[in-house]
C-alpha cells in the first residue's frame, strides 16, 4: 500500500491559500472553504508589503512537482498547519486541484494595478466563464465595494455598485446584491427611481 505524502506548504504560498479561505475554515469545510479565484488572489498581492508573485508561483510549481512525483495519497488535514483540510486518494487528484490554483494565480499576475476598480471588465470576464461564475463575481464585487467604502474610497465603491445596480433584479441568484447596490446608491444620492 502506498504511503501518504503529507503536504508541506511554504510561505508566502501558504498565506495566499489562507487569504482565499473566505467561506469557512479548512479544518471545518475542507476545500469548500476556499474561493479559488484570480480576483481573490489579487487582493492578497495588492497589499502594502507587496509580496512577490513570482516567488509564490515558483513555490506552487515546486509543490506541484513534489506531489506529481509521489505515487499515492496526499494528506493535507493537519489542523495546526492550516492547510486544505483534505486528503486526496491519488497524487493526480491533488495535482489537478493545485493546477486550478496555478491557473488563477497566473490570471491574477496578469491583472493591471486597478483591476478591482474596473467593474465592467470583471463582469465581462465572469460572463465568459459561465453563469455560476458570473453570480459568484457579483457577490465578490459587492464585498469589494464594502471594503472600498470602509477604506474611504467612496467613488470606487459607487462605481462598482453602479454596475451591480444595473443588473437584472429578477435573477434570484443575485437579486439580494442588486437590491443592496441600489439601496446604497440611493442613500448616496447616486440612484434616482424612475
Amino acid at each position: 500500500m502506498p504511503r501518504n505524502l503529507e503536504l508541506t506548504i511554504p510561505s508566502p504560498l501558504k498565506q495566499v491559500f489562507q487569504s482565499c479561505a473566505v467561506f469557512c475554515e479548512p479544518a471545518c469545510c475542507g476545500l469548500d472553504a476556499f474561493d479559488v479565484d484570480a480576483f481573490v488572489i489579487y487582493r492578497w498581492f495588492d497589499r502594502p508589503s507587496k509580496p512577490q508573485p513570482d516567488e509564490v508561483l515558483k513555490q506552487l510549481d515546486d509543490l506541484i512537482a513534489t506531489v506529481a512525483a509521489h505515487d499515492g495519497p496526499v494528506d493535507s488535514t493537519n489542523e495546526r498547519k492550516f492547510d486544505f483540510g483534505h486528503e486526496w486518494a491519488t497524487s493526480a487528484e491533488c495535482v489537478a486541484y493545485l493546477q486550478t490554483w496555478r491557473a488563477e494565480l497566473v490570471r491574477a499576475m496578469a491583472f493591471d494595478a486597478d483591476v478591482l476598480e474596473r467593474p465592467d471588465a470583471r463582469l465581462v470576464d465572469a460572463q465568459r466563464r459561465g453563469q455560476d461564475e458570473f453570480h459568484r463575481t457579483v457577490r465578490r464585487m459587492v464585498s469589494d465595494a464594502d471594503v472600498f467604502l470602509c477604506k474611504g474610497k467612496t467613488n470606487v465603491a459607487l462605481r462598482i455598485l453602479g454596475v451591480i445596480a444595473a443588473l437584472d433584479e429578477s435573477d434570484s441568484s443575485i437579486s439580494k446584491e442588486v437590491k443592496y447596490a441600489r439601496e446604497i446608491l440611493t442613500k448616496q444620492g447616486k440612484l434616482v427611481d424612475g
